[in-house]
């Protein structure tokens, strides 16, 4: 056979392609950058953690990341002291010049500021962190807890010292600073000091009879007893390291202690054993003489189910108000509030979350209107539940949406003030 009439040899198949059979792998064509920044934080981790799971070459990833994340927090020591100081001044000299109604007023603010400060250091402060910066961390946090100990001697300083008397943040900071450090590392750097000085322990130490005076930092026993932890001992943290898990639990099942989900209601999070807790720290301010107590549990429930700030149903969050409101009911000086959200036109969406007026005592609603609508349009949707139950009605929170001026939220207070020049008024409030 000539060259002319050979026929044509036929293409070799290419041995980099995909067997016949097999699945493609494409890249979408969308741009997934705007998507993924669009999705909650919990949910990135989630999806970054199956990926990790599924698939060898992102687990990889993941671990060098982490890595050289930890070897460059071991690398770093950071110094806190700036930030005792801070806490320092604006409890002692921000708002020292203030009347003492100014300065009650500006002590939010300054609690603020204060636990401000405090986040700041458990931000900075992980488990990856250097000893010298978890050392500064707890020395920090111990000098900002005597600072509002002793700041009690002005209005604001008083009202700043009484947050604490609830609010565990110090405490929780320390804490769980401490549980990142071996007990080696404990008794190294915390209980021992050069000749003639206080260690880290001795000054906690006083700071916890100091604390005790004034009723706040609950739990600062426990910060000082991990830090008396022995070598050779075992914390509930190591028992359950190695495979002790269960009999934790068990532990747990006999003393009835539950962990309170502040994230969720579903129904496993806020059974009667979880809800007994919240009755028995709620009973901690009327016992201490709080004439009565407003509990708004689960508050704007409506608005926060839809951006992933709680978790759950409407019916598992009826079932939860109930197992709340059966706990508080040995305590007449704690009032059930249910306040919602004003998002919406209308009721229809609203009314599943009504959990009845056998076990509501105050109707309330936070709202942030964005508009000069009068008293009606505003508040008409508490009507439905305040009228026919006879029940007095609050105003949770207010302020003109996304901030706003002085007078879009003068304008907002101004309608809370005229309900007796509109139907729906006389409704609510007779």
């Amino acid at each position: 056979m000539s060259a002319s009439t050979r026929p044509a040899k036929r293409a070799r198949s290419s041995t980099t392609t995909a067997a016949v059979g097999s699945p493609s792998i494409t890249t979408p064509s969308i741009d997934l950058a705007p998507l993924i920044s669009s999705f909650p934080t919990a949910t990135l981790k989630a999806i970054l953690l199956e990926a990790a799971k599924s698939n060898p070459s992102v687990a990889t990833l993941v671990k060098k990341n982490y890595d050289r994340l930890a070897a460059a927090h071991r690398a770093k020591v950071i110094d806190f002291d700036y930030l005792s100081k801070s806490a320092w001044k604006t409890l002692n000299v921000t708002y020292s010049r203030l009347s003492g109604s100014k300065q009650y007023d500006a002590s939010f603010d300054a609690s603020a500021s204060v636990v401000g400060c405090i986040n700041q250091i458990v931000k900075r402060s992980p488990k990856e962190a250097s000893l010298g910066t978890k050392k500064s961390a707890l020395e920090t946090l111990r000098k900002i807890g005597k600072s509002i100990c002793l700041s009690g001697t002005s209005t604001l300083g008083h009202e700043v010292r009484k947050t604490f008397q609830y609010d565990t943040c110090l405490t929780d900071a320390m804490y769980n600073i401490l549980k990142t450090m071996s007990v080696e590392e404990r008794e190294k750097e915390l209980m021992h000091a050069p000749e003639g000085e206080k260690n880290w322990y001795e000054k906690v130490c006083e700071l916890v009879k100091l604390a005790k005076g004034y009723c706040v930092f609950e739990g600062l026993a426990d910060v000082v007893e991990i830090v008396e932890e022995k070598v050779g001992s075992k914390s509930v943290e190591d028992e359950n390291e190695y495979g002790n898990e269960e009999e934790e639990e068990e532990r747990e099942e006999e003393e009835g202690e539950e962990e309170v989900d502040p994230e969720g209601f579903e129904e496993e999070e806020i059974t009667a054993g979880a809800a007994s807790q919240v009755s028995a720290f709620v009973s901690k301010f009327t016992g201490a003489g709080v004439p009565e107590v407003w509990l708004r549990f689960a508050h704007e429930m409506n608005y926060y189910v839809t951006d992933d700030t709680y978790h759950g149903t409407a019916s598992e969050y009826i079932s939860a108000c109930n197992n709340v409101a059966a706990a508080m009911r040995s305590n007449p000086k704690v009032k059930m509030s249910w306040s919602s959200n004003n998002v919406g036109g209308d009721n229809s969406q609203l009314i599943q979350w009504w959990q009845g007026a056998d076990t509501v005592d105050i109707v309330g609603i936070d709202i942030h209107p964005s508009s000069q609508d009068g008293f009606s349009a505003t508040y008409k949707r508490c009507v439905t539940y305040v009228a026919p139950n006879h029940l007095p009605f609050a105003l949770g929170e207010t302020g003109w949406a996304s901030g706003g001026t002085d007078s879009n939220n003068n304008i907002g207070l101004s309608r809370f003030q005229e309900p007796r020049q509109s139907r729906v008024g006389h409704s609510m409030l007779g």
